[in-house]
């Protein structure tokens, strides 16, 4: 069943932060989940952000979000891992460490390696991330729709533009195929 998506809650240009930007989760959530991602209450640590965020009604009446990573190239899809702070940046380091945690936590609560979870900091980061941050807010008592949106056709995009909705699925299913199984896409997951 179709969302409703509340448009007064949306950020429809830059890119939202869900850990800053009002509006979207309570400050007892946003405080939840910087905690659980950067280790402390610090408000500079490193988060996903989405190139939009809109809050929305669930068929049953819940309030969730909807958010969205837009590509319109087989590029933006990236198998590294995070880049690894500067020695000299022990802040730094200390997120990157409690990123790598909050990543795995996620990995063990969607079942694993056994469910064929690959989660990780350290290969497929941006996915990964976004995933962890997605599962952790539903955990956190907020339903999320993820959406991976590719725009296709943009021939100037260049080589690698995604051609046709098709070329879009196969593009993004052999990617996450590599941290998140395909029988795990597109459903609900608890």
């Amino acid at each position: 069943a179709p969302l409703g998506i509340d448009a007064r809650h949306a950020v429809p240009s830059g890119e939202a932060r869900l850990m800053i930007d009002d509006g979207f989760i309570s400050e007892l959530r946003q405080s939840a989940l910087r905690a659980w991602w950067v280790g402390s209450n610090d408000s500079r640590g490193y988060e996903p952000n989405w190139d939009l965020a809109a809050t929305a009604v669930w068929p049953d009446g819940r309030e969730g979000l909807v958010l969205v990573d837009a590509n319109a190239h087989a590029g933006e899809l990236s198998a590294a891992g995070k880049d690894m702070p500067p020695r000299d940046a022990p802040r730094r380091q200390e997120n990157h460490r409690s990123i790598g945690a909050a990543i795995e936590d996620a990995r063990a609560g969607l079942g694993g390696e056994t469910a064929g979870v690959r989660l990780s900091r350290d290969r497929c980061y941006e996915l990964s991330s976004r995933v962890a941050f997605a599962w952790k807010l539903a955990r956190l008592g907020t339903p999320v729709a993820l959406i991976y949106l590719g725009f296709c056709g943009d021939r100037g995009m260049g080589p690698g533009f995604l051609r046709s909705e098709s070329h879009w699925r196969e593009v993004f299913e052999a990617h996450a195929k590599a941290a998140f199984p395909p029988d795990m896409l597109e459903r609900e997951i608890n």
